[in-house]
């Protein structure tokens, strides 16, 4: 919400902004308006969102698939900009961000942040209350061991649901999964899911930078996890400071 500057209060904080432009790698153009949380002070309010731990579903998955279920990933779009606006404010504080240079946009505007936004420090811990809240709402229960596991039942199947922030991975019988997904994308914008029992080598299931898809035939599936392309994608990024790429193979580990 466009405000005047004259709105900020005592209580509130002003933050500056940066608009941040980019080339995805499709070639699509792309503008974010993020917020400069590095100058926001925390005052004693929790930050920190867990994430599941790379043992924890790399684990699941392959228990799952020993299960003969179905494993399906879903991205949340901007999942921050549809936090609830309930977990957005701390008390009577508001955040307002200056708008950055070069706009046009009369200095004595600020901007109010009514839901949340990139870049506060805050952002990832309301986010993952959003999501836990409306799981919870639908009959899911969170995990003692950790918020980003929850389980569920969805068409009368068990499900477990695994989140890193906005990647959310949902494991179970195929009607449960598809269900699951569904109350996801209810409340939620998300891309199109992709299932890995239908992912191969040359298109795989993406998560966290691994490449992951099923070799053999249903009776005797193994699943193959590779960072292949995301190492030559990073050797790529950083190509004056890399000297050569190796690959690990079974000599190494002997």
């Amino acid at each position: 919400r466009i405000a005047d500057v004259k709105e900020v209060g005592s209580e509130d904080e002003l933050l500056p902004s940066l608009l941040l432009l980019y080339v995805k790698k499709d070639g699509r153009y792309k503008a974010r308006l993020v917020a400069c949380g590095n100058f926001q002070r925390a005052g004693g309010t929790e930050v920190h969102a867990t994430v599941a731990a790379q043992e924890d579903w790399m684990t699941l998955i392959a228990m799952g698939i020993r299960c003969g279920w179905s494993v399906a990933g879903v991205d949340i779009k901007t999942a921050f900009l549809q936090t609830d606006p309930s977990f957005s404010r701390v008390g009577n504080k508001r955040t307002f961000l200056r708008v950055p240079r070069g706009l046009g946009v009369d200095t004595a505007k600020v901007l109010e942040v009514l839901r949340s936004i990139y870049g506060l420090r805050t952002a990832q811990r309301q986010w993952q209350a959003t999501f836990i809240a409306a799981m919870e709402a639908k009959g899911c229960k969170t995990s003692t061991y950790s918020e980003c596991l929850m389980t569920g039942t969805f068409a009368g199947e068990p499900v477990i649901i695994i989140t890193y922030v906005d990647d959310i991975i949902v494991l179970g019988p195929r009607k449960g999964t598809e269900a699951a997904l569904a109350a996801v994308r209810e409340q939620f914008k998300t891309n199109e899911p992709q299932f890995l029992e239908e992912c191969s080598a040359e298109a795989p299931f993406t998560f966290l930078g691994s490449a992951l898809y099923l070799q053999g035939c249903a009776a005797d599936r193994k699943l193959v996890v590779s960072q292949q392309h995301y190492v030559e994608e990073m050797a790529g990024t950083f190509s004056d400071d890399v000297t050569s790429v190796s690959s690990l193979r079974e000599q190494h580990f002997l």
